[in-house]
């Protein structure tokens, strides 16, 4: 049985695959690692692509 976690993290690692148009092995997380810019850290880049995925994404209703 899935968590409301479980689906919400399965939901960001598609919007994320979708974003980065990858479709590998890597996480969601070192996706972000490995794309952060210079003039960045991956934890801003974190911040600003929830900014993205809570305007983008469709939302569905709570299980």
């Amino acid at each position: 049985m899935h968590t409301g976690s479980d689906l919400q993290n399965l939901r960001v690692s598609r919007w994320c695959a979708g974003r980065f148009g990858v479709s590998g092995s890597l996480t969601w997380v070192a996706e972000i690692e490995r794309r952060t810019p210079a003039d960045s850290t991956p934890l801003d880049e974190f911040f600003r692509l929830l900014d993205d995925f809570r305007r983008d994404a469709p939302q569905e209703p709570a299980p």
